[in-house]
């Protein structure tokens, strides 16, 4: 695990769009040649300069995924959180501990930084998706405590997805939550 460079960015934008070919199959996203594929390269470099761009590399120095992750603009219920727009990890890396060991650095990030816990967006029942987080600490967010900016990007999402698929999930950490003991692996 590294904080990401930015010259790893362009690489990045690739990985990602051979992570998402393990959503085709699933037929949950709704494509057309109009609809921009991938994390923007803003993005990416937005989070890098920020120190919210992490990458997971092999013993021979190869990225095999990645994460990625803002500071809300405005406390939310629980306060000051991280939000982790997208976790990928190569296809050809998978089912290593990569996801794992990019969401701890999530998670250590957003206590280092003194915030209230870390939110995302993602698939209920998907297996990489919902069943990870929850094995992870993460829980549902009841669709009542959602904030207003969680409604736009859910807002944003149907035009691609149905959403009843999907949910909002989030962890406290640090002072407020179990700590990172249970998730760190000697």
């Amino acid at each position: 695990m590294r904080p990401a460079r930015l010259a790893d960015v362009p690489g990045l934008q690739e990985l990602g769009l051979r992570a998402d070919t393990r959503f085709e199959p699933l037929g949950l996203i709704r494509y057309d040649p109009d609809t921009p594929r991938g994390v923007p390269l803003s993005v990416l470099v937005d989070a890098c300069r920020a120190g919210l761009l992490f990458v997971a590399v092999t013993a021979e120095d190869t990225i095999a995924g990645f994460a990625t992750c803002r500071v809300d603009d405005e406390p939310g219920r629980w306060g000051l959180e991280l939000c982790l727009e997208q976790i990928s990890v190569d296809p050809a890396h998978g089912r290593q501990g990569h996801g794992g060991a990019l969401l701890t650095a999530v998670l250590a990030e957003a206590t280092a930084r003194s915030l209230a816990g870390v939110w995302l967006s993602t698939f209920r029942k998907v297996a990489f998706n919902g069943p990870f987080y929850r094995a992870h600490g993460f829980r549902e967010v009841a669709r009542r405590h959602l904030s207003p900016y969680q409604l736009l990007i859910e807002d944003a999402q149907r035009a691609t997805m149905d959403v009843r698929l999907r949910c909002f999930m989030r962890r406290a950490v640090g002072a407020r939550g179990r700590g990172l003991t249970g998730l760190l692996r000697p």
